[in-house]
């Protein structure tokens, strides 16, 4: 449009500056979209990269140093920690059924698996087995959070779900959607 106008060549000078500004934005706009996927284990190390299998993290430290966006990928193995989901539009998956399970530590009276504090939303746990915890398994306080695939059972207190020890604890929010548990 400006090469067809000779009065234009200061406003293609500019349009020629901005254009590669706007395509990094775009950019940056669809990676944040697409977000990053890290990885844990119960064996992971804050010193991995989190970036591949091989180089996983602590599951806790992932929930602490993740982004919005983000994807969370467990590797099979038993955590021993309480694991809070602290941004919305985060997944949290364990890609072979049930062989990540996640257990607070006994006594400490908690949820194995939290979304918290709210406001959090758009979040997805998948594929898990939740159980053992003193109080609910999943505690969420969040809004729009899918809870699929997963086994949940044998914990304190909270509203069942599927039988009688599978135990989920949904605060008065909304888009809540609990399948196949």
């Amino acid at each position: 449009f400006c090469i067809n106008h000779r009065h234009h060549l200061l406003l293609c000078s500019v349009c020629s500056i901005r254009k590669p500004i706007m395509k990094s934005i775009i950019l940056a706009l669809c990676l944040f979209c697409l977000g990053a996927t890290y990885y844990v284990s119960p064996t992971g190390s804050s010193g991995n990269t989190g970036l591949v299998p091989a180089s996983p993290w602590p599951i806790d430290y992932a929930m602490l140093h993740i982004s919005a966006s983000n994807t969370v990928v467990a590797l099979p193995g038993t955590y021993s920690n309480q694991v809070i989901i602290r941004k919305s539009y985060t997944t949290l998956i364990s890609p072979t059924k049930w062989l990540a399970k996640i257990y607070a530590p006994v006594g400490l009276n908690a949820s194995d698996i939290s979304v918290w504090p709210a406001p959090i939303d758009h979040v997805t746990i998948d594929g898990f087995e939740v159980g053992y915890s003193g109080q609910s398994a999943i505690q969420i306080y969040g809004s729009n959070v899918t809870v699929r695939n997963c086994w949940i059972h044998d914990s304190g207190q909270g509203h069942n779900v599927n039988n009688g020890s599978a135990v989920l604890t949904v605060t008065p929010q909304y888009n809540t959607l609990v399948e196949r548990c």
